[in-house]
């Protein structure tokens, strides 16, 4: 399997006209206006986390060499993130029949025009075929382990805890219980395994503290 990475031109790369997205289209505008409807207000969230956070460096855009055009290259996995900074370069490629999404475009375009990304952190590879095991993995799933497992509801509480400083009720709770001395053992156990979605609902329930004698302060 051979790829390396590398760093490219927004403008040399081509949004795949037979993304899995969407039906194939004909051209890049065409691609560009298909990702536009399929994925509207999202593609300007997008952008708005590009603008003020970059790109992730730890997920590259997938390339392979275009077939006619030298030095231009197609994406293969990346294409929302490739869109977005091709509208944030130039919002009028948005149809202005969708003026609510050329309007916030031309906003970010304002702020990204301060600092934008000059190039883009890519992995070349020399067939597509040698990029479908990867991208298969990242979109569909945990795939009994070898995908991205993703978290639980605890584990993203946890999450917060930790970077962030917050700790939900539920998670107060279920640490509670983990450290009482009284909690049978076999509970503790299970801890792990409770919905703490639903116990952060039963806990913000006032009927429902009254009777466990669970009080909230700060």
């Amino acid at each position: 399997m051979s790829h390396k990475r590398t760093l490219l031109d927004i403008a040399d790369l081509h949004i795949n006209i037979e993304n899995p997205r969407f039906e194939m289209v004909g051209n890049q505008r065409e691609a560009i206006k298909t990702m536009i409807e399929d994925q509207g207000e999202k593609l300007a969230k997008l952008a708005d986390d590009i603008t003020n956070e970059g790109l992730n460096p730890g997920d590259p855009i997938f390339v392979t060499k275009h077939e006619k055009q030298p030095n231009q290259y197609n994406v293969l996995e990346g294409n929302r993130r490739v869109t977005a900074l091709k509208l944030l370069e130039n919002p009028d490629l948005i149809p202005e029949t969708n003026k609510s999404l050329l309007n916030k475009f031309k906003k970010l375009s304002e702020q990204y025009s301060k600092s934008p990304i000059e190039k883009v952190p890519c992995i070349l590879f020399d067939e597509e075929k040698e990029a479908e095991h990867w991208i298969e993995l990242k979109h569909t799933g945990q795939n009994d382990g070898v995908g991205t497992v993703v978290w639980d509801a605890q584990q993203k509480a946890r999450y917060d805890e930790r970077v962030k400083g917050t700790s939900s009720y539920a998670l107060q709770v279920i640490d509670f219980l983990q450290k009482e001395d009284s909690v049978d053992s076999e509970l503790k156990k299970n801890l792990s395994k409770v919905k703490s979605s639903s116990l952060q609902r039963l806990v913000t329930d006032p009927d429902f503290r009254r009777v466990a004698g669970i009080d909230i302060k700060d």
